[in-house]
């Protein structure tokens, strides 16, 4: 079974990406965010069961599998960076960096 995550739910897409994942069986583990976003409450409606957690210890869990991350665009690089750093695998999408060497 795949384990993941979730770093930033900043836009709605995470609804779907978590969704379709619990639909496929996977255990969704946990998730961080920076601040309190227009998107928690109705997160927090939609996977009741899902605590928020430090951003480190996702990271640091060897049971998480996969990272999804749903952060502002400016976020989305270093976090996916972060997470593979980790070895994690990542869905991240319409992401841009400036970190092209990274």
């Amino acid at each position: 079974m795949i384990r993941f995550a979730a770093l930033g739910i900043d836009h709605r897409h995470i609804f779907g990406m978590a969704a379709n994942l619990l639909a496929e069986g996977a255990d969704f583990a946990g998730y961080w965010t920076d601040g309190t976003p227009e998107t928690l409450a109705g997160f927090t409606k939609r996977f009741p069961n899902v605590s928020r957690c430090d951003k480190a210890a996702l990271l640091a869990d060897p049971d998480i599998d996969l990272i999804l991350i749903s952060a502002v665009p400016a976020d989305r690089a270093d976090l996916a960076i972060a997470a593979m750093r980790s070895g994690k695998d990542v869905i991240c999408l319409l992401y841009t960096s400036d970190a092209a060497d990274e």
